[in-house]
């Protein structure tokens, strides 16, 4: 995880047992090794990185006398990976989400014969607890769209088929907060240009500042298992409003790495969404956009829980 720490930086740290925090940034410190600002700087140690990481956290306990041990109630914990990467977003992977949409539009569902993507400006991005703030210019239908987001751990530049997950480093958990503004004007007549259009508007109303939560921390492949058995959720003031699993995925995290690395060269600490499932507002009959007041999470068994007000 990373979080704030005194000097006003920020410092990388490992959740131990009964909510202690190990501040692994001042352990490598003393080690000689570089500054690690954020888990992206973690990954960027090489392939060696995991082992870098257990040998640090094996000295938790010489770190308890000079207080390198702490509690993470007492933590303002911030975005995993920083400001930095590159967030590969997967649009319509969900097969409930695409069944929803399709349904509102009245247009046929088919098969999707490659994932489509879009990348998020890393200038949106908050970390837990931090607000997400309905902008100025569109304030009225701001939809919330919870994901899983594979972070990559090694680079990877046209991966061959079937090696899509030995790039994965772990998972955490996303929201790809956007406003929906677009959506009427074409909803069921964009064809085109026209479809071009809406869909270029659509990237657009999903950059704001504040749009894309991400947290709380970063969860290794080891400690997850089986990809396709991660389950989550997005809850708004105590009501569910999106569960499923990656099981329901039309790409899996494997297939979207490979795709994406055809065009992107892809480094550690970059993101790769899976897209978020059905449950969304814009799918409802009367749908139920954030408001300022609203609670949102994004949780997760496997990976915990993102929480963000709306403001």
């Amino acid at each position: 995880m990373t979080f704030a720490a005194p000097d006003g930086g920020s410092h990388v740290g490992i959740r131990l047992e009964r909510g202690a925090v190990a501040d692994l940034s001042s352990l490598a410190l003393a080690e000689g090794l570089p500054r690690l600002r954020d888990v992206r700087d973690v990954l960027a140690l090489g392939s060696d990185w995991r082992d870098t990481v257990e040998r640090l956290a094996a000295r938790a306990g010489e770190m308890q006398a000079g207080g390198g041990i702490l509690q993470l109630d007492e933590l303002r914990v911030l975005a995993p990976l920083g400001t930095r990467s590159l967030i590969l977003c997967s649009g319509g992977n969900f097969r409930q989400h695409r069944q929803e949409m399709a349904d509102r539009s009245g247009a046929r569902l088919s098969s999707a014969h490659l994932p489509r993507g879009f990348i998020k400006s890393c200038a949106s991005v908050i970390g837990d607890g931090e607000a997400v703030r309905l902008p100025r210019s569109c304030p009225d239908m701001v939809d919330y769209e919870g994901e899983i987001a594979a972070v990559v751990g090694t680079a990877c530049y046209e991966a061959e088929k079937g090696t899509g997950y030995d790039y994965v480093a772990g998972y955490t958990l996303l929201n790809d907060v956007s406003a929906r503004d677009w959506v009427p004007a074409v909803r069921g007549a964009a064809t085109g240009r026209e479809a071009i259009d809406a869909w270029e508007h659509n990237i657009m109303c999903k950059q704001f500042p504040t749009f894309c939560p991400i947290g709380p921390e970063l969860v290794t492949s080891d400690e997850v298992g089986r990809p396709d058995e991660l389950g989550f959720r997005t809850v708004v003031n105590g009501e569910i409003r999106q569960e499923t699993s990656l099981a329901d995925l039309e790409f899996d995290v494997g297939e979207l790495v490979v795709y994406y690395s055809q065009h992107y060269a892809l480094r550690p600490g970059d993101i790769v969404t899976t897209g978020t499932p059905g449950g969304v507002a814009v799918g409802m009959d009367s749908p139920r956009f954030l408001r300022s007041g609203d609670l949102v999470s994004v949780e997760s068994p496997s990976l915990g829980k993102l929480s963000n007000a709306v403001t």
